[in-house]
């Protein structure tokens, strides 16, 4: 049995859930008051400083850190604690509040990094029209709020490191604000790309406005944050500008100074979260708009003896909806990597979107990868389709398509299980968390791939989350697997 955490949207609790693969059993384990409504939740393994933090390791995580939706915005770092019950050693989990950080604006996203060259962890969050870079206390997973242990942190500021402007492209140095920095570290090293340009504000969707909100900037800024295999680079997508922001991590902080600003090609994109692919070779970004995924390949720093940053260029483009379907009834979500088999590949990749409207469904797609992580075509595709552009392959690039049971409210956030889970015939399948903030579900889903025969998705497992104390629907945000 594995369990899982959800946040919710708009109540101020963190539920406890746990799966069963060999029965398919999902239930409520527990619910958790916390310091606020977490839209996003990230995991890592927080060891003292000797042993160094393990970032996006497969081990169970220590630590889990969430965006508040408070006044005034923070973000907030947590204990995970494994409780014994009557199931096993590991039947429940419960979160114990470290402490928070305050945001300058409301944060959509965090991710946690190490540097290479220093003992203490930072976290990295992004809130629309900027971001911080924030230093961790390895000894505890919680803000290091007196800079104990970062040397550069901000006065009064609860750890704050660095501060990000990503409207004029500007980092602060590090241990200054950007008001007190005001020359800032502005390394823009232009545009590459096409189409939509550094400013432009596509059109949001078919309803005018009327079916998603503002977010405090977030539908129509920079939304999520991510970094390289190794850490030395992060990428934050943008979907009002229409752009991947590239940064160089520096080894001994943590901080961070702009490489490139990647304009999208199509004006109507909108990059709302990427993700490496372990190998360490390309990127994915899902575009919340145009409802495509599309690949890009990392080149790092110095490449080519040129002295330029780290650089990304487009190789792919899938559309994750059919062909059918009009884009502009659909905000996509989520872009994600499955875990690895046995030979240490990983085979596919996921992408989520919701419906802007209630009544309008949204939809799960995956995609098979090579062993670098281009993404492959189907079989029926390679023959007579090799020389033609990616982009005009329409749907027919998925090995599996699944539409979901609602629109997905805010929420049709994909996230597969680190780890292959052993079904109830003794085989280690694909399984993935699908949270529904329409109805207040957790869904899991499992990726049937038989041997020569067409992949499917099938829905295995739903979980109602119920309401709050308060009467409330639980709106589920996100979900992340504890092990």
């Amino acid at each position: 049995m594995v369990l899982l955490a959800v946040g919710t949207f708009n109540t101020p609790e963190l539920c406890t859930v746990r799966f069963d693969p060999t029965s398919h059993r999902l239930e409520l384990v527990s619910t958790s008051d916390v310091v606020g409504k977490h839209s996003w939740l990230s995991t890592a393994v927080i060891r003292p400083s000797a042993s160094r933090a393990l970032v996006g390791s497969a081990e169970p995580p220590t630590h889990l850190y969430a965006t508040c939706w408070t006044e005034p915005p923070s973000v907030a770092a947590y204990r995970i604690r494994k409780e014994p019950g009557h199931r096993g050693p590991s039947d429940a989990a419960g979160f114990e509040l470290l402490n928070t950080a305050p945001t300058a604006a409301r944060s959509g996203y965090v991710t946690i990094g190490q540097p290479a060259n220093h003992p203490h962890p930072v976290l990295y969050t992004i809130s629309g029209p900027g971001g911080e870079v924030i230093g961790i206390d390895a000894e505890t997973g919680a803000f290091d709020a007196h800079g104990r242990k970062h040397a550069k942190v901000i006065p009064d500021s609860g750890g704050r490191i660095q501060e990000l402007d990503c409207v004029a492209g500007r980092c602060s140095r590090p241990g200054r604000t950007l008001k007190d920095d005001a020359a800032g570290a502005h390394h823009d090293s232009g545009v590459t790309g096409s189409g939509g340009g550094a400013n432009a504000m596509p059109k949001l969707d078919g309803s005018g406005g009327k079916n998603n909100g503002d977010f405090g900037g977030l539908r129509h800024g920079a939304h999520g944050v991510d970094l390289s295999v190794d850490g030395r680079v992060a990428f934050v997508p943008d979907i009002g500008r229409n752009c991947i922001w590239v940064y160089d991590v520096d080894p001994d902080d943590g901080t961070l100074s702009l490489a490139q600003k990647y304009a999208l090609s199509r004006a109507n994109d909108g990059p709302r979260h990427t993700i490496a692919h372990p190998g360490g070779r390309y990127l994915y970004c899902l575009q919340e708009h145009s409802s495509y995924v599309d690949v890009f390949e990392i080149f790092p720093a110095g490449h080519g003896g040129d002295g330029r940053g780290t650089r990304i260029e487009w190789r792919q483009g899938v559309r994750i909806i059919p062909r059918s379907e009009d884009e502009t009834l659909y905000w996509a979500d989520e872009v994600r990597v499955s875990a690895p088999t046995d030979d240490g590949s990983r085979p596919f990749l996921y992408a989520s979107t919701r419906g802007l409207a209630k009544g309008t469904r949204g939809w799960v797609a995956v995609f098979q990868l090579d062993r670098d992580g281009a993404i492959v075509a189907p079989a029926s595709l390679q023959a007579d389709e090799v020389e033609v552009d990616v982009e005009a392959r329409e749907e027919g690039w998925s090995v599996a398509m699944w539409q979901t049971p609602t629109s997905g409210g805010w929420a049709d956030a994909i996230e597969p299980a680190p780890t292959m889970l052993v079904d109830g015939s003794g085989r280690p399948q694909h399984y993935a968390a699908l949270t529904d903030s329409e109805e207040g579900v957790l869904r899991i889903l499992e990726l049937v791939s038989p041997a020569g025969g067409p992949c499917r998705i099938e829905e295995v497992a739903t979980l109602d989350l119920g309401r709050s104390a308060a009467g409330e629907l639980r709106e589920a945000a996100t979900a992340v697997w504890l092990g």
